[in-house]
């Protein structure tokens, strides 16, 4: 199996990321995936991933940086923070969870990013 990064921002998707992330998937067994949003959508996000099957995530809650949303610092003065959610998928599971966080973000009118590459070993 060849394996390799794939990294970017890919939300939301379109034609150039998608040619690239197709030929990747079509060589691997499993993507991870990686879910970045706001803390107060942690819940939501986490229903999402569990009713569509996937096993498992490990949570990083309380994250802190700048991004699109401004600043998510956790302290007085900038005191909002972030959740990152991450797992491992096959391309199909990959392609779903995708295609509905997309949907969710438009619907609740909320940014999120989602950033997937191809696994190279799981222990």
């Amino acid at each position: 199996m060849t394996t390799g990064p794939l990294n970017g921002k890919f939300m939301p998707p379109h034609a150039g990321p998608n040619l690239l992330i197709d030929a990747a998937r079509a060589q691997v067994e499993a993507l991870s995936l990686v879910v970045f949003a706001k803390a107060e959508m942690r819940e939501e996000i986490a229903l999402l991933l569990q009713k569509q099957g996937v096993p498992g995530f490990t949570e990083i809650a309380d994250a802190h940086g700048v991004g699109t949303s401004g600043p998510r610092m956790g302290s007085a003065v900038h005191p909002k923070t972030s959740v990152i959610l991450m797992t491992v998928v096959d391309s199909e599971l990959r392609a779903r969870i995708v295609e509905i966080l997309n949907t969710y973000a438009k619907e609740c009118n909320c940014h999120l990013s989602c950033v997937y590459w191809p696994v190279v070993s799981a222990i």
